[in-house]
């Protein structure tokens, strides 16, 4: 399993999936589901962001027999939440570069 993780993910990213799958397969519960964000990486090596679901399948004994997963590709929606974020965070040092002036401003007159 670990193989497959190292293919299609980044190094640093690897044990998280991996481990996600384990607790995945692992719990008794047959409609067990979760969803993770993580990296994975294109054919090409480029890694995308992603978030990863997965489901499982349990037999009559109750032992898990199937893991299905699903992958969607969020690299786009990632970047535009970290320049908003950015421009919250410029907003918010205009305000307060705005505030110590008026303060300034407020002082000497």
């Amino acid at each position: 399993m670990l193989k497959i993780c190292r293919r299609i993910c980044p190094p640093e990213d690897a044990g998280i999936v991996q481990s996600s799958i384990i607790r995945a397969i692992k719990p008794p519960d047959p409609n067990f589901q979760t969803q993770i964000e993580t990296r994975n990486l294109r054919a090409d090596g480029t890694p995308i962001s992603t978030i990863v679901w997965f489901r499982i399948r349990k037999d009559e004994q109750g032992q898990t027999v199937k893991l299905y997963g699903v992958s969607q590709d969020i690299t786009d929606r990632k970047r535009l939440e970290r320049e908003i974020q950015e421009g919250f965070d410029r907003r918010g040092y205009q305000v307060q570069i705005s505030t110590e002036i008026s303060q300034e401003v407020a002082t000497v007159s």
